[in-house]
């Protein structure tokens, strides 16, 4: 854990430090200016470039759903699992399977602990768009496997374009206590027709004693709710267009997160 970090990010909390323009509830402020993000996904504007955090791959039942480009998912139901060379797969019935894959992931969360056989609650959403011929494709999706419906989370996970905050009602149902987002580095940049400015955040959880969880890095956690490894990116853009630009690609969010619970 980064000490001096998370004596900061107290600092700001504790003492009510001024918040930024564009502050939420449940943000904290800085506790001093704030520091230009490293070279890397936070300073990447442009889809389809997004914060990668789950490593599934989706093969739909009919082989040419999603030729177009064009893909729209929605699966909410048993699915049943399997084991192969790479980790578990998913069988959504009617739908596809989701094949867990790490190749060339340095900062994937753990794969969720189920078994050869086992059957589980799965929801799934995939919505993939093509932004223009030469632009590339746009795409958002998220994934929840669960014990059973309404059940014990294993696995959940958020990426895409648009992927947003951690939502506070599946922060609570995970770790039993929720986090203050807090600002962390800023950037400026653009793609398309599009200028931005990128806030990037990190996390605080409300634990004792509290819990920082880095800004898009591997985190192992112990908290109330259980055990789990994380990993969390969170940013806002401000973001200009270009009124005489009539392509380009739109901007992305540097936000996903993906969480495995470890069981004992």
């Amino acid at each position: 854990m980064d000490v001096r970090r998370l004596a900061m990010v107290l600092l700001a909390l504790d003492l009510g430090c001024s918040t930024a323009s564009d502050a939420q509830p449940g943000d904290a402020g800085p506790s001093g200016p704030l520091s230009t993000c490293p070279v890397g996904a936070s300073t990447a504007f442009s889809t389809p470039i997004v914060r990668p955090t789950m490593p599934w791959r989706f093969a739909p039942e009919n082989a040419d759903a999603g030729t177009s480009g064009q893909v729209y998912v929605t699966y909410d139901g048993q699915a049943t699992i399997s084991i192969t060379s790479t980790g578990p797969a998913v069988k959504l019935p009617g739908c596809g399977t989701l094949t867990w894959n790490t190749e060339r992931w340095t900062n994937a969360v753990a794969a969720p602990a189920v078994a050869d056989g086992d059957t589980v609650w799965a929801s799934f959403y995939f919505n993939q768009q093509v932004i223009c011929p030469y632009c590339g494709t746009r795409y958002d999706r998220s994934l929840t496997i669960s014990t059973a419906k309404d059940g014990q989370i294993l696995w959940t996970g958020s990426e895409g374009a648009s992927a947003g905050e951690m939502p506070e009602t599946l922060q609570m149902q995970l770790f039993g206590v929720t986090a203050t987002a807090t600002p962390w580095c800023q950037v400026s940049g653009g793609g398309g027709c599009y200028s931005a400015t990128r806030r990037v955040f990190e996390h605080v959880l409300a634990t004792d004693p509290p819990t920082l969880v880095q800004h898009a890095t591997l985190t192992s956690l112990s908290v109330p709710g259980g055990n789990y490894q994380v990993l969390w990116a969170y940013s806002r853009e401000t973001v200009t267009r270009d009124p005489n630009c009539m392509d380009g690609g739109e901007i992305a969010s540097d936000s996903g997160y993906a969480v495995s619970r470890i069981l004992p």
